[in-house]
């Protein structure tokens, strides 16, 4: 059996894992594109003869971001709830999903030919996310892409660990190692305290998060009722609760019509999505006729989750009239987003407007006690780095592999 890390070793993100019995048959784990990169990054170099399926962890672009490249005989699989998330996001994008996708939940045990795949749900920023158990020619390798124990569901990562206790090569991400503040990261019921204190303390609260990050949704929501806002939704996260809702979860929309009626959650639906024809996310946003937030915004207190391309309408209705004058704007995502042109504008942008900007956020990635705790209480043989930008600052965690590894 061989584990060849095909991309994710110096860079973050771009996770690509392939996995190839002795029979020839292979599995590849993840097919993402690099953060940052875009279009620019290449398609992974990936032989796929004898390919039985692509298993993807979690529906960030730097874990999915290729699925339209994989060849169209081979299967991919995504969790079921993960897909509907990535769906809703890459329809808002116009950017679609162009082939078929087998789908799974968590805890699904799939067999393919001499493989076993068995699945994990773990914590991460992405909902659904996952690890894979893989098991051919009598060894176990488990890949655990993004995962962190300091989240709302932290626990399920201990749990798997705890049950699955031993493998031949333990494949672990690393996507903070080389960050200066690689200490314990602040848990989320934290960063809502640190949340609501901002919030009171301002009538308007701008707040820029990550559409697949529920966890951040549900944590500044928390804040937002604490301290007596309305809250509005951007249309992309306004109909990922609606749909998270209509399965049954507890997730704060804007659609009045579902079990779960959040009377103080509203939307902002701008301008050029409305007016742009023949557009895959129209089918969402009509929901939300009734949960239109433009005409209260004058009047209230509210946190707003906004998106750097709607600054010039929020500019123009209500920044220009002396709408806004007690208003700040909340950060909480990875700071590697801030070097990107439209983040650094939109923040300038702000700025200049007269709103404070704060810095709050906790890592979807793992930190130095969580690796500790899988390295100390899974038994492992082998240990393979992917999700990291320096193989160096894996040195000190035993049986370190950097190559491709047969075993």
């Amino acid at each position: 059996m061989k584990v060849r890390v095909v991309k994710g070793t110096n860079k973050k993100g771009c996770s690509v894992t392939e996995i190839t019995s002795n029979k020839g048959n292979k599995i590849i784990i993840d097919y993402g594109k690099c953060v940052n990169d875009g279009i620019k990054d290449a398609t992974p170099d990936i032989d796929w003869n004898n390919t039985l399926g692509v298993f993807i962890t979690h529906n960030h672009d730097d874990h999915i971001g290729f699925i339209n490249d994989v060849p169209k005989d081979v299967p991919v699989y995504v969790e079921r709830e993960a897909l509907g998330v990535y769906k809703i996001i890459a329809d808002f994008y116009e950017q679609g999903i162009a082939r078929k996708v087998t789908l799974f939940e968590p805890g699904d045990i799939i067999t393919l030919d001499d493989f076993k795949i068995v699945t994990y749900q773990v914590d991460h920023s992405a909902y659904n996310s996952c690890m894979f158990l893989v098991e051919v020619d009598g060894k176990r390798v488990l890949h655990m892409s993004d995962f962190r124990e300091h989240g709302r569901q932290g626990y399920l990562v201990k749990k798997a660990i705890e049950d699955i206790k031993e493998v031949d090569v333990l494949c672990m991400e690393g996507a903070t190692i080389t960050r200066p503040n690689n200490d314990k990261k602040k848990e989320e019921d934290q960063l809502q305290y640190e949340l609501y204190k901002i919030m009171r303390r301002y009538r308007q609260v701008f707040v820029v998060t990550s559409s697949s990050n529920i966890d951040r949704l549900i944590t500044t929501y928390k804040a937002s009722y604490r301290a007596d806002h309305i809250f509005i939704e951007d249309p992309t996260i306004a109909s990922i609760g609606d749909y998270l809702d209509k399965l049954g979860k507890v997730v704060p929309n804007p659609n009045p019509k579902n079990e779960n009626d959040f009377r103080d959650v509203y939307t902002f639906i701008p301008k050029y999505l409305k007016e742009k024809e023949g557009t895959s996310y129209k089918k969402y946003i009509n929901n939300f006729s009734d949960r239109d937030a433009h005409a209260l915004m004058p009047f209230s207190k509210y946190v707003f989750l906004i998106k750097p391309e709607m600054f010039n309408e929020i500019k123009k209705l209500y920044i220009d009239k002396g709408y806004v004058k007690d208003a700040c704007l909340i950060y909480s995502m990875w700071d590697g987003y801030l070097d990107r042109p439209e983040m650094r504008i939109f923040i300038e942008n702000m700025k200049a407007a007269g709103i404070k900007v704060y810095y709050k956020h906790t890592s979807g990635h793992n930190d130095e006690e969580a690796r500790e705790f899988v390295t100390t209480t899974l038994k492992y043989k082998y240990l393979k780095h992917i999700h990291t930008e320096d193989n160096d600052k894996y040195i000190n965690y035993p049986e370190l592999n950097l190559t491709d590894l047969e075993i």
